[in-house]
């Protein structure tokens, strides 16, 4: 099992100073930084996807993990591969994994928009001038620990396998070719939409970001892309896991009919 990473590279300053400093420390697998093309400037949805396609000209195992991560996170956790691993080993029905997330999407759009029993997780959270201080705050969302009852998680860091990719699970270009918001409600309900769970657990980490930019036009407009590809489908909000059909056999058990 290997812990791989694809992160799309917006400044370099940040890799340099959160994320790379992290991962030196750690015996992690591949490392791709998504560079984007000379001239353009892609959004999320297409970077991810680029990493995911480099990743699947190694050898990809099933059981291997694939964390998007943005680049202005730290892995402070000193158990941080330990506990990624540890989920997926035990717990063969997650397809998704994520520190912080909410068991409902509702018509506001932000996950975080939701009462407190129905947030999980927990992050560190960077303070304004945490580039000259290094300062930052414990943001609690919600219940801390394992969960997998979640709808969505946040998208400043999502781990998933190679098992899931290979079942065909990507960022949807086709629907948001602008912008760089909802990538990680989207990605997660393709994720339950072929019958595995979302999760969160209880990996602290820092991220220098404050979410700002949020709810701004773009997001406004990707987000009714969203509901709309969604609703489309037959779900009505709120979305919840439970709108979903659970995978069967996810314990390796096989039917064979005679």
């Amino acid at each position: 099992m290997l812990i791989n990473f694809i992160i799309p590279r917006n400044d370099q300053n940040n890799f340099k100073t959160f994320l790379e400093p992290t991962l030196a420390k750690g015996g992690f697998g591949k490392v791709y930084q998504v560079m984007g093309s000379p001239g353009k400037n892609e959004n999320i949805f297409i970077k991810y996807n680029a990493g995911i396609e480099a990743l699947f000209k190694t050898e990809l195992q099933d059981n291997d993990i694939c964390v998007f991560l943005h680049e202005d996170i730290a892995l402070i956790d000193p158990s941080f591969q330990a506990k990624i691993e540890t989920v997926f080993n035990e717990k063969k029905d997650i397809g998704l994994l994520g520190v912080t997330g909410a068991v409902e999407f509702t018509q506001h759009g932000g996950w975080w928009m939701n009462t407190p029993d129905k947030l999980r997780g927990h992050i560190l959270q960077g303070k304004e001038n945490i580039m000259s201080t290094g300062e930052s705050f414990h943001l609690i969302k919600g219940p801390i620990g394992y969960f997998d009852d979640l709808a969505c998680i946040d998208g400043c860091f999502m781990a998933t396998t190679g098992k899931v990719l290979r079942e065909g699970v990507r960022f949807d270009t086709d629907t948001f070719k602008e912008g760089n918001d909802f990538y990680d409600i989207d990605f997660g309900f393709s994720v339950l939409e072929r019958g595995y769970k979302i999760a969160v657990a209880d990996i602290i980490l820092l991220h220098k970001s404050s979410g700002i930019g949020s709810m701004a036009e773009p997001w406004k407009i990707n987000k009714e892309k969203l509901i709309k590809k969604w609703t489309d489908k037959g779900l009505k909000l709120p979305i919840t896991k439970n709108d979903f059909k659970l995978k069967q056999n996810v314990n390796n058990i096989i039917e064979i009919e005679i």
